[in-house]
C-alpha cells in the first residue's frame, strides 16, 4: 500500500511539473509550433481569449516581421494583457473587443500575463508570444 501511495505523489509531482503554467521561457521551443491566426491585408490577426486563469491560445507564433493585431476578449472579468518586452499592457473588458497592434520585429519566446488581479490563481494566468 505504501509503495502505490509513493507512486502515486511521485507520478502527481512529475505531470505536475509539467503543466503550461509552470513552464519557462527556455521549455518551449518554436520548432513544435505553427503561426497562430490568419494574414488579412498583411496583417497578422490572432483572436486571444482570457478568462479565470488563464488565456487561449496560450502559446501565440508569429514569423519575425510580422504585424500582428491582437484581438482580446474577456470570457468573465476585467483581465490585462502585459507583454513587458514589447511595451503593451492592455485591459480587456468582459464583452468588448480590446485590440492591441505591434511588430514582431526581434527573434525570441516573450511571456505575456494577466495585468490585472483577478482572484486566486492570477499569477498562473501567462502564455507565450513566439517570434520565429
Amino acid at each position: 500500500m505504501k509503495k502505490k501511495f509513493f507512486l502515486l505523489i511521485l507520478l502527481t509531482a512529475i505531470l505536475g511539473c509539467t503543466s503550461r503554467d509552470m513552464m519557462n521561457k527556455d521549455e518551449i521551443s518554436p520548432m513544435y509550433y505553427s503561426l497562430s491566426g490568419e494574414v488579412e491585408n498583411g496583417v497578422r490577426i490572432i483572436d486571444v481569449e482570457a478568462y479565470k486563469f488563464g488565456f487561449n491560445p496560450d502559446i501565440i507564433v508569429v514569423n519575425a516581421g510580422d504585424r500582428v493585431r491582437l484581438r482580446l476578449t474577456s470570457l468573465d472579468v476585467t483581465h490585462g494583457f502585459k507583454l513587458e518586452e514589447i511595451g503593451i499592457n492592455k485591459g480587456i473588458e468582459p464583452g468588448k473587443e480590446n485590440i492591441v497592434e505591434f511588430y514582431a520585429n526581434d527573434v525570441g519566446t516573450y511571456e505575456f500575463r494577466c495585468s490585472v488581479f483577478c482572484g486566486p490563481e492570477h499569477m498562473k494566468m501567462r502564455g507565450w508570444l513566439i517570434v520565429k
